[in-house]
């Protein structure tokens, strides 16, 4: 099978990459996940990690130069994975038509410069006002990749003075 499928209404129908595995049975795919969770620990390893979860609603403020009375932590055990999120971060009626950036880049140039430098950005996101970040720890043992980045309005008409933003990696 070359990827394609016969012609249909003159048009030569391209199948997906992936058509083998979404034709698989719901029973397949449990079997599957069966098999996989049974050899889990020949191809999987777990570490426990620190993680710093924190959120400041800043009422469309400026971020203050200072944040260390708010992203401290002990330095002798730092965590590893440090989750920042802000509501409220750009209030301008503006910023629900125009996607402006400003405040974000504002916001990121602070909590940079007020982490120590160990730490890196691994992933950001914002929905207007709702943002989130989260820094690893450099030199970090497990590797970080694969990344996912949602984010849902929910707001009058779709708009995204309301909703939620969501990272997985």
């Amino acid at each position: 099978m070359n990827g394609s499928t016969p012609l249909r209404n003159g048009v030569k129908q391209q199948q997906p990459r992936h058509s083998i595995i979404s034709n698989l049975s719901s029973r397949d795919e449990l079997f599957a996940d069966d098999l996989l969770y049974t050899r889990e620990e020949s191809f999987c390893t777990y570490t426990p990690l620190k993680i710093l979860v924190t959120t400041f609603n800043v009422n469309g403020r400026r971020p203050p130069t200072n944040l260390s009375d708010w992203l401290s932590f002990d330095l002798n055990s730092p965590p590893e994975l440090i989750v920042i999120g802000l509501q409220e971060m750009d209030l301008a009626l503006g910023s629900y038509v125009v996607d402006n950036n400003v405040k974000e880049n504002e916001w990121l140039f602070t909590l940079q410069r007020n982490l120590p430098h160990t730490y890196r950005m691994v992933e950001s996101s914002r929905l207007i006002g709702i943002f989130m970040a989260i820094f690893c720890k450099r030199g970090l043992k497990i590797s970080v990749s694969d990344s996912f980045i949602s984010s849902i309005p929910t707001g009058f008409l779709n708009l995204g003075n309301k909703g939620g933003v969501g990272i997985s990696i």
